[in-house]
């Protein structure tokens, strides 16, 4: 069976099509929309708090609403002090 990386892929865009991608890509490498990237700030960071809850709590398993509440309480801590700050094991002395 053929892999993924075997396979030849022939794309084309009609010109009009092909300046309003490069018309795109100049405004997303634009110097001043790079540096807002700059030292780990996200442009979205609700999801940045919200991929920590499901990290913690995953929607793919059923949990109590105490424990949910839980993993909301520690991810929102982990996400405002960050995590070397708000593990639980440092003040339990787990480590």
């Amino acid at each position: 069976m053929p892999s993924h990386k075997d396979m030849k892929i022939f794309f084309s865009l009609e010109k009009s099509e092909l300046s309003k991608v490069k018309q795109l890509y100049i405004r997303l490498t634009d110097e001043d929309l790079l540096k807002r990237c700059l030292q780990g700030k996200t442009q979205n960071s609700n999801e940045s708090l919200h991929s920590r809850v499901w990290k913690y709590c995953p929607k793919t398993k059923c949990m109590s609403k105490k424990i949910f509440d839980f993993a909301l309480s520690y991810a929102v801590l982990n996400y405002n002090i960050g995590y070397e700050k708000a593990h639980p094991g440092k003040e339990l002395a787990l480590e």
